[in-house]
């Protein structure tokens, strides 16, 4: 078995070392993703540590779910595929004071573009579903735990329609952060910005399941930037 000589760099911890070689690994294939188990041993081989250094590392790398420890099993490297977000990104996002309109732009650039492949990329069943997802949406519409839940649901639907995995989880993880206060935000308009709120989700899932793509992203653009509810959201502390 190939042995990994871990280079000491100045004013850094040991474990800190082991997770940036685990991810590289993966990344270069080393280390596979899936069911196959490594014995602690086996990485304390390949990786040319101490077993409480290795330990020290996994603990943190589970942390992050990249891999997953089973007692008296082994250990699994997780599978990407299976994560809904990205942790780090959600913890840099709660943690760092994020500027509201840096992630309004972010969403609204993702949210844009899933929109228009929808239209293209999403099979008959998940436009079915679409449809009713915006019809329970428009019936909790009044009220604000149920209207936060759906409203997430469908825009998460809509970028799972589109295809893109990658901006599946990207959105997931800015979503985590901004979408309660988008559904405060919502009980704070006026009857009349609200009815348009509705009026622009309905259009937005009508053009999708018309598979018009160049409509679905206009409709989408014209919802992200919405005037009195980006205005509330910035207003937040």
């Amino acid at each position: 078995m190939e042995r990994l000589k871990i280079r000491p760099v100045e004013n850094q911890k040991m474990y800190y070392q082991i997770i940036h070689t685990v991810i590289e690994m993966i990344r270069e294939g080393k280390l596979t993703y899936g069911q196959k188990l490594y014995r602690e041993q086996e990485l304390v081989e390949m990786l040319n540590v101490s077993r409480p250094t290795l330990r020290e590392a996994l603990r943190v790398l589970e942390f992050l779910g990249i891999v997953t420890t089973r007692p008296r099993r082994g250990i699994i490297i997780n599978d990407p595929s299976q994560r809904t977000g990205y942790f780090p990104l959600e913890m840099i996002l709660t943690f760092e004071k994020t500027d509201k309109q840096d992630l309004f732009e972010l969403r609204r650039a993702i949210e844009i573009e899933n929109a228009g492949n929808s239209a293209i990329r999403a099979t008959d069943e998940e436009l079915e579903e679409l449809g009713e997802i915006d019809r329970v949406l428009e019936e909790a519409a009044f009220e604000t735990d149920v209207f936060e839940a759906m409203h997430r649901q469908f825009h998460l639907h809509i970028a799972r329609c589109s295809g893109n995995y990658l901006n599946y989880r990207l959105l997931n993880s800015v979503m985590v952060l901004i979408n309660r206060q988008v559904a405060n935000v919502y009980s704070e308009l006026n009857e009349y910005d609200q009815d348009i709120v509705r009026r622009s989700h309905r259009a937005i899932a009508s053009s999708i399941i018309s598979r018009d793509k160049e409509r679905a992203q206009e409709l989408m653009r014209q919802h992200m930037n919405f005037e009195p509810m980006i205005d509330a959201v910035y207003q937040l502390h």
